[in-house]
């Protein structure tokens, strides 16, 4: 990555402003969430992650995959009670048709056939301690008519990704994206842009301040520790140590988002 993609002393300096913005204009502290997706297993790459974060003093909803989730996996997370473990899909296999994006839930499978699927995901995942009823769709997509049935199927919050589009409501479940990835899924699977993800961070921050965007959607953080490399890891740190040491951040656990939103509300689309 070159330095011009690299975060400088003026992008740091608005998402500073922009913290000490929101928390002038709502009295409180602006509102994030760290997900991590696609974990099934124990592995030196985890035990990293989950470090990072607890040096920062963040909890982490661990998106689990549970057609591939290891026993072993709910035995290290035993007794953490900074993790939580929401619902990764049910096998993370690709159905889509030729040509199109990859989706494990499309409206090309038979509805009953997939909501069985997450049925049984759920129930294997009920075991694992930290469980919180939230649906995280691999790819962060799924047909809008399988959407609806989350809350039939004691799942009432659905969380995708959104990057620079804003989302539109859907019915059925509370929908809570994620919107900053620091992974350059399409140029190598390095770190990306860091200067254009902590300027988007503050451009969230802003648009809350001063009400464009609702305060209290919390900012989501998306992270997949099974593909960091080095500088990722040390970037992801980086941020989380600069979001914390303002005191200026709240970081909501897995279990405050389903207390405070498993009714319904904040809606998107993904």
């Amino acid at each position: 990555m070159s330095l011009a993609g690299r975060a400088g002393a003026a992008d740091w300096d608005r998402l500073d402003r922009a913290l000490a913005a929101y928390r002038g204009a709502h009295g409180t502290p602006a509102r994030a969430w760290l997900r991590d997706d696609d974990a099934v297993a124990p592995s030196p790459a985890l035990e990293r992650l989950l470090a990072i974060a607890e040096g920062a003093g963040i909890p982490v909803s661990l998106a689990v995959i549970p057609a591939s989730a290891e026993p072993a996996l709910g035995d290290v997370l035993r007794g953490r009670t900074d993790v939580a473990v929401l619902q990764h899909g049910w096998a993370h296999l690709d159905h889509a048709p030729p040509g199109q994006k990859s989706r494990e839930f499309g409206p090309d499978r038979p509805l009953p056939v997939m909501a069985a699927e997450i049925a049984e995901g759920r129930r294997r995942l009920e075991s694992f301690a930290g469980f919180v009823p939230i649906f995280v769709p691999p790819w962060n997509r799924i047909a809008p008519a399988l959407a609806a049935e989350l809350p039939g199927l004691g799942l009432p919050i659905l969380s995708g990704y959104t990057n620079r589009r804003e989302p539109e409501p859907i019915a059925g479940p509370a929908v809570l994206n994620t919107h900053l990835d620091p992974v350059a899924w399409h140029a190598g699977r390095g770190l990306g842009d860091t200067g254009d993800l902590v300027t988007r961070f503050a451009a969230r921050l802003e648009k809350q301040a001063d009400g464009r965007l609702p305060a209290a959607w919390p900012i989501g953080l998306l992270t997949h520790h099974l593909v960091h490399d080095e500088e990722t890891f040390a970037f992801l740190g980086e941020l989380l140590q600069f979001l914390t040491g303002r005191g200026l951040t709240q970081w909501l656990s897995g279990a405050m988002l389903l207390e405070e939103f498993g009714c319904g509300e904040p809606s998107g689309a993904i």
